[in-house]
């Protein structure tokens, strides 16, 4: 006969049976096709009367199905259990456990409550170790008792090795099978005074770049062979430097020159301070980092600018009338005012347009700009406008995998959320329980719980069973 097996969100699922069929039957058949698992599962006939078919061992025909019956399938979360851990001293501690408890998951409960790291507890669970997977496959049920037995962790001992430089001459080294080429060309230079980056270590012939040592088949008493690598540097590079007048200055500089040494060079040869320099190439203002960093190759030409030291008060007016005065420096870009007033007024600097009220409103929509090249000064005038971020999309994954997209913003709360769900799924809140990143979400908003574009969210269903 055919039955259907509607759920809590509507959805009906048609299954052929057999009279005869026990409900213990219809439970697999149902975790077979609809992913629901056998304990998790509340089936319900819904006749005349709602009839719980709570007896396994009952044949369906019992329970008065017949072809074309409804049976609701409510998913119930299995209570926890209790269990018993004995260790070496026959001492037993109690944990509650769910049916879905790892293996590995309880180990990292044990060592947090009983000291003993993960990596020397041993489980047995009638004489069965447990490795893998979850206690409920090792027939753990309500009050066994799982043994924790301590494994001694010995290291092995160290062997010695010989290190042979390119003078012949020989320095022994003690090392561990867990030693890494890193780590070895790391205690070469502290002693011998070679760069790492100008070792190269053979072994039989075979250059030794990553892994462990003994991966090169080192052994007690084998010789390592440490050749020199030259270093050539790179040829060095000429650049101008044009400064307010037009007039320019030839540099030599290498690729790893930086912003901070080649100030340090400009102010010793122009006389310039290097409070007072401001260098673009291409437009774009050279602060840290090195010049290559800001494309800057043979040839290029680095403008210098003055910033003098003046400052200037301006006021910045919120949108309930309010003003704040501020210190800055004509020459600051439009992006470290934000990140002032993101300091002094708490409005977050991508929530944030500003306004310069003149004779016209001019816009503050270039961050890279300074201020001056707005036309303030002091006394100006910003307007503050809070602008709200946009929406961005996640997603809701449902029991059988299915991703629905939602539209949400930053300020969403999980309740809302949650009304939301159930207003489009059928769901209600009770029986709503989401998870982002293995970590549910109760309270709060979502961002709370590091959702952002794109993420997912998995919704589980449960119910209370009194």
């Amino acid at each position: 006969m055919e039955i259907n097996i509607i759920m809590l969100n509507g959805a009906s699922h048609r299954l052929m049976v057999n009279p005869q069929d026990t409900v213990s039957s219809l439970k697999q058949l149902i975790q077979s096709k609809l992913g629901v698992p056998v304990q998790e599962q509340k089936l319900v006939f819904v006749n005349d009367e709602q009839k719980t078919l709570n007896d396994d061992s009952k044949p369906l025909s019992w329970y008065g199905l017949q072809s074309g019956s409804q049976v609701s399938l409510l998913v119930a979360q299995p209570p926890p259990f209790r269990v018993f851990l004995k260790n070496e001293k026959n001492k037993s501690t109690t944990y509650d456990i769910t049916p879905e408890e790892t293996v590995d998951h309880f180990k990292a409960r044990v060592e947090k409550r009983e000291g003993v790291p993960v990596s020397q507890q041993r489980l047995l669970h009638q004489s069965r170790e447990m490795t893998t997977g979850r206690l409920t496959d090792y027939n753990v049920t309500n009050h066994s008792t799982i043994h924790l037995m301590s494994m001694l962790v010995t290291q092995p001992p160290p062997v010695q090795v010989f290190l042979r430089n390119e003078k012949g001459i020989s320095t022994t080294y003690d090392i561990t099978p867990e030693e890494t080429v890193d780590h070895f060309k790391a205690r070469v230079e502290k002693r011998e005074g070679v760069p790492v980056s100008q070792q190269r270590l053979l072994h039989q012939s075979r250059e030794m770049t990553t892994g462990r040592l003994t991966d090169y088949n080192v052994t007690n008493h084998s010789t390592i062979h440490l050749m020199s690598m030259l270093v050539t540097q790179p040829p060095p590079v000429q650049v101008f430097l044009r400064n307010e007048k037009g007039k320019s200055t030839t540099y030599d500089i290498t690729p790893e020159e930086t912003v901070d040494h080649f100030k340090a060079r400009v102010e010793k040869r122009e006389g310039v301070p290097v409070s007072q320099q401001r260098l673009l190439h291409q437009s774009r203002e050279m602060t840290t980092g090195r010049l290559t960093d800001y494309n800057v190759t043979n040839h290029s030409t680095i403008d210098l600018m003055l910033c003098l030291r003046l400052t200037m008060d301006i006021a910045i007016i919120t949108l309930g009338g309010a003003s704040h005065h501020l210190t800055v420096n004509p020459q600051d870009t439009v992006s470290s005012l934000k990140r002032i007033i993101q300091s002094k007024l708490g409005v977050p600097v991508q929530e944030q347009k500003l306004v310069f009220v003149n004779d016209e409103k001019k816009t503050l929509n270039d961050d890279s700009k300074p201020l001056s090249w707005y036309g303030l000064q002091s006394g100006s005038q910003v307007s503050l406008l809070v602008t709200q971020p946009p929406p961005f999309q996640v997603f809701l994954r449902n029991k059988r995998g299915e991703p629905i997209p939602y539209d949400i913003t930053p300020d969403e709360t999980v309740d809302h959320f949650k009304a939301r769900v159930e207003k489009r799924e059928g769901v209600p809140v009770s029986q709503q329980r989401l998870l982002h990143q293995s970590r549910e979400m109760t309270t709060g908003r979502l961002t709370d719980y590091n959702v952002t574009n794109h993420s997912t969210i998995d919704l589980m269903l449960y119910i209370d069973l009194k």
